[in-house]
C-alpha cells in the first residue's frame, strides 16, 4: 500500500552538499508523485527558493510549508493557503533594535526574503 503523503526537507535532507537534488532523490520525486503520492515540502526557505527546486526537476504538484511554518502554499499559486504574520509594530521594535546594534536583520514575508545589511564584515561571516 502507498502512503497518501510523503514530507520532506530541502537543506539536508533532499538538497546534497552541492545544494543539489541528487539524480536520485529526482527520480524518486518524480516517481513517487506521478503515483499520486501527494507531496509537501517543509523548508525554512522562503516560497520562491523552495518552488524553484521542484520546478526545476519537473513536479507540478506539491504543498510548500515554507518560513519554518510561516507560510503555506500550493505550487504554482502565488497567494498562500495560511500565512502567519507578526504585528507591525513588533516589526518595527526589531528593526529599531537592529539600528541601535547595528546587526544585519533578516526579514521575511510570505513570498520573499530579505536582510538589511548594516555590517558588511557581518554578512562577509556567513558566506
Amino acid at each position: 500500500m502507498l502512503p497518501k503523503l510523503l514530507a520532506i526537507d530541502l537543506d539536508g535532507t533532499t538538497l546534497n552538499s552541492a545544494g543539489e537534488i541528487s539524480a536520485i532523490n529526482q527520480i524518486q520525486l518524480r516517481r513517487i508523485t506521478a503515483s499520486g503520492v501527494q507531496l509537501v515540502v517543509a523548508t525554512g526557505r522562503d516560497i520562491h527558493s523552495a518552488s524553484l527546486y521542484l520546478k526545476s526537476i519537473g513536479i507540478k504538484t506539491a504543498y510548500i510549508v515554507s518560513l519554518n511554518g510561516a507560510a503555506v502554499f500550493k505550487l504554482g499559486q502565488s497567494k498562500p493557503l495560511m500565512v502567519s504574520t507578526i504585528p507591525n509594530e513588533l516589526i518595527d521594535q526589531m528593526a529599531a533594535i537592529g539600528d541601535l546594534d547595528q546587526v544585519n536583520t533578516y526579514f521575511s514575508t510570505a513570498l520573499r526574503s530579505y536582510t538589511v545589511i548594516r555590517d558588511q564584515s557581518l554578512l562577509a561571516e556567513l558566506v
